[in-house]
């Protein structure tokens, strides 16, 4: 497996989704062995763009408003998408985009903007339940054209998230 996301699960079992977008359960505590719940997720999504569900990485999987959630970047258009489901196992629902780095969303309280290029491996923050900040690992120029010695080094920035709200309107 390779770009694996783990949580606790509200009945204290672990779950892990790998970049393949299988669902992976273990009852038995972290060490395992974990049960393969099925093929992957990804191919049975509907509303998600068919051209991405062979591009998917780096999935974070979590538990709040009593929805499971994975937030999963698709490496070759530079979007992510949000899908929830009421199980963690199954029927999971596309929520639709999660981030675009074309579109003007990384803005601090004084109006300025950052512009990122490339945005990947997604990590969320969770307090008192819900998400307060996704973390996010960005490139200011092309992956192709960061070399090392300049100044163009992947980052790690943290965006303050509202997950309270998103927990409420997904409720509804």
């Amino acid at each position: 497996m390779s770009n694996t996301s783990m949580m606790v699960r509200p009945d204290g079992h672990f779950e892990i989704v790998p970049r393949s977008g299988a669902i992976l359960i273990n009852t038995n505590g972290v060490l395992g062995p974990y049960v393969v719940q099925g093929p992957s997720i990804y191919p049975h999504i509907i509303g998600m763009p068919q051209h991405s569900r062979s591009n998917l990485e780096d999935p974070v999987v979590w538990f709040s408003g009593g929805l499971y959630h994975i937030l999963v970047n698709n490496w070759s258009d530079r979007k992510a998408y949000h899908l929830t489901s009421v199980d963690g196992i199954k029927d999971w629902t596309f929520q639709g985009l999660a981030y675009d780095p074309t579109k003007d969303f990384v803005r601090y309280t004084d109006g300025t903007v950052n512009h990122w290029v490339k945005l990947e491996r997604p990590g969320v923050l969770l307090e008192n339940g819900h998400v307060t900040a996704v973390t996010l690992a960005v490139l200011d120029v092309p992956k192709d054209q960061e070399k090392g010695n300049d100044n163009h080094g992947s980052k790690v920035i943290v965006v303050p998230f509202d997950g309270a709200s998103l927990d409420r309107d997904l409720h509804k």
